[in-house]
């Protein structure tokens, strides 16, 4: 295995793992043809705005402007592959909670009308997200305004003869800075069923469909435009016509990423919107239900700049069907269909060879479409970090490495297609993840669809028999499955794991020094067990399901000494998941000024006396001390334990210290005058192996006495 210094990679730092070169094709397991155009039905259009004659009396809900610290936000590079475009504004005391009671009402055909518009300055792109309560046989229009001030309707959302309700709703985004709601209601009976919350907005500092170029900041000069890789036969009609640019929300910013729209038929002349993009763009349903793609977003043809009249957007978001972070690629389905004249790409899982021709087509930076051509290296697995720091990584297994020849990838490109000539008509063959450092002759890294295949058969090839194993190669496991090859676990720290196939364990190793609490547990959408045992195999507690969801949680109390952590799968379960620790130590009495257990009194003279315990050798106990007159202090303790203790100001420096009363007497003995005043008295224990074994804990403990009389 050759070894690589790190590159810059497409999604932050990239950490060589591995690489071989294959020169032969492995068997065929699945293919569609090239990419094909059916022509479905035109979508039903939207319904008009029926705005003008009362527009004064619309809602208006505008944002303050930005603050210096928004704009510095998105500025911050997200450093993970997909382009961030908008952060999302907490909205105003003024506009919180429900805005029924601003609306102002008038009379429509058979029913009722009210409008609100929210405007967030500056923005050149604006999309609200909403709780919503809709009576029934109501509707919501949403709207934007065009060049002329004139309201444009985006989207609909109706109910039938029920109510709907929507948490968290993303309504479509407009351009500009404002966005607008219609709202229609049967009557006014229904007014009071009505809810509409606005819970923040969508601010994005760049529009998803502008022609303007100065208004993206593409890094590399060496892009083409798509029309153009069509005229010069560097690249198919359908390969381009079946990419297009997803446009979506997650819980903080707005973001670009590329993706293709897969050829697979559900019966006669049926097609499926299915979608595939990387897993590191979208792999979580919130993401995915509010997902807006972008069909035809190119220039009208290789001579011309500006977008071609083809162009339109989808909405409605899509359902996360499988999602892998060792091939990096999610596949989606569109909850509405594929616009007319939408190309599906051909597919096939047949291996990529050493030094084939492959080309494809993306969003550079969310810009109108280019293309790019290569030439394949081989296959490598790539660790990929989201920063130079190697934080947030995942592990890309038996990618395809390409070298461009034509065009570079940028944020925003994550997602699109890898394309190889197969018997003479283009087909999908990977997904980009990452790319090596610089413009030309660039190094990309592409998840290989052969290997994600297996797990989509259920909607690729339903006729596939599930119950037989899928022709794939074992994962590679991120953490050991014994003890010799455990993961060592940092206390308080979270670890990531995934369980990559059934019967999959991972084991962690970690070091108790105290006696204490030890808790442990997962987090995530994995159903997972748990098992904590010791070196020695004399200690083990197992759980299924005490934490969140369908998740482990463990709380042992433990002695010190070395431990292993088994997480595992519930049945045949399998996914990613978080590994939390925590650790409470078993003292009666703190070990540092911070914890230290309180003494004082106001009396002139007083005695004080608590018992105490040395834990194990390293153990101190802590007490603090307050003084209220100028006294003389007298501290000891009795007992069998062989104590040594150090009385110090509050400052830090020593009044004494003591080790043995007498050649008879083990127990520490201090006496001094001293002023008022706070001082901290830490006792230790000189602990002989034998102690520390005795099951008896009497041998370990102590009294402390206390003595105060005033000078």
């Amino acid at each position: 295995m050759t070894r690589f210094a790190r590159l810059n990679c497409f999604i932050g730092s990239c950490l060589l793992a591995g690489i071989y070169l294959s020169t032969a094709a492995s068997a065929e397991v699945g293919s569609a043809s090239g990419s094909f155009n059916p022509n479905p039905p035109k979508v039903e259009p939207l319904p008009e705005i029926v705005f003008q004659p009362w527009q004064k009396s619309e809602l208006k809900l505008p944002l303050p402007p930005l603050l210096a610290s928004e704009r510095s936000e998105f500025q911050d590079e997200p450093g993970d592959g997909k382009e961030r475009i908008g952060i999302h504004r907490s909205v105003p005391f003024s506009m919180m909670g429900d805005i029924l009671d601003k609306l102002k009402w008038h009379g429509y055909k058979d029913g009722i009308v009210a409008y609100a518009t929210i405007s967030s300055p500056e923005a050149k792109s604006i999309r609200v997200q909403l709780d919503l309560v809709l009576p029934p046989n109501s509707q919501l229009v949403f709207y934007g305004l065009n060049l002329q001030d004139e309201r444009v309707a985006l989207d609909s959302l109706s109910t039938s003869d029920k109510k709907r309700e929507e948490s968290k709703y993303w309504i479509p985004p407009a351009t500009g800075e404002k966005v607008g709601i219609e709202i229609r209601l049967p009557s006014t009976g229904e007014i009071s069923k009505l809810e509409i919350s606005i819970l923040k907005v969508g601010h994005r500092f760049r529009s998803t469909q502008s022609d303007d170029a100065a208004a993206f900041e593409l890094e590399c000069d060496n892009h083409s435009e798509a029309a153009c890789g069509i005229d010069n036969g560097s690249i198919e009609l359908g390969t381009v016509k079946s990419t297009v640019k997803l446009v979506w929300d997650d819980s903080e910013y707005t973001y670009i990423c590329s993706g293709v729209l897969m050829n697979v038929e559900d019966g006669e002349d049926v097609f499926r919107p299915y979608i595939l993009t990387a897993h590191h763009c979208i792999s979580d349903e919130a993401s995915a239900d509010n997902l807006v793609v972008h069909w035809f977003y190119e220039t009208e043809s290789c001579s011309s700049s500006t977008t071609s009249s083809d162009f339109t957007r989808t909405f409605g978001g899509a359902d996360v069907l499988e999602a892998r972070t060792q091939e990096d690629m999610s596949l989606l389905e569109l909850e509405r269909d594929a616009p007319a004249d939408a190309f599906y790409a051909g597919w096939a899982t047949s291996n990529v060879i050493f030094n084939r021709a492959v080309n494809g087509a993306h969003h550079p930076d969310g810009v109108l479409k280019k293309y790019f051509t290569g030439t394949s290296q081989g296959s490598q697995t790539v660790q990929v970090c989201s920063d130079e720091e190697g934080e947030d990584c995942f592990t890309l297994v038996d990618g395809i490495r390409i070298a461009m020849d034509e065009g570079a990838a940028e944020a925003g490109s994550s997602g699109s297609g890898l394309f190889e000539e197969i018997d003479g008509e283009e087909v999908y063959v990977g997904v980009l993840s990452a790319t090596g450092e610089g413009c030309d002759n660039q190094d990309a890294f592409f998840g290989r669809f052969e290997n994600f295949y297996p797990h989509i058969t259920t909607w690729f090839d339903p006729e596939i028999d599930d119950s037989e194993p899928p022709p794939d190669t074992p994962p590679e496991d991120d953490h050991g499955d014994t003890s010799d090859d455990a993961t060592t676990l940092v206390l308080g720290e979270m670890a990531q794991g995934e369980l990559e196939e059934s019967g999959d364990v991972d084991v962690f190793e970690i070091t108790i020094a105290r006696r204490g609490m030890l808790t442990v547990y997962t987090e995530g959408s994995t159903d997972t067990e748990g098992k904590i045992v010791d070196a020695e195999g004399t200690f083990e507690e197992t759980d299924d399901d005490s934490g969140e969801g369908w998740n482990f949680r463990l709380e042992v109390a433990v002695e010190p000494g070395t431990y292993y952590v088994e997480v595992s799968g519930w049945g045949e379960s399998t996914g990613e998941y978080e590994l939390y620790t925590s650790f409470v130590v078993d003292d009666d009495h703190g070990d540092d000024e911070e914890t230290a257990t309180k003494i004082m009194s106001s009396a002139i003279s007083w005695n004080y006396d608590t018992p105490g315990k040395i834990d194990e050798a390293i153990d101190v106990d802590a007490f603090e001390i307050e003084l209220k007159h100028n006294s003389r202090i007298t501290v000891f303790t009795e007992g069998s334990t062989d104590t040594i203790g150090s009385l110090k100001y509050e400052n830090g420096d020593l009044v004494d210290e003591n080790d043995d009363a007498s050649v008879d007497d083990k127990n520490f003995h201090i006496s001094g005058v001293v002023e008022p005043g706070f001082f901290y008295l830490f006792i230790e224990g000189r602990l002989e192996e034998s102690d520390e074994d005795e099951e008896d804990e009497d041998e370990a403990t102590y009294k402390l006495k206390v003595v105060i009389t005033t000078e």
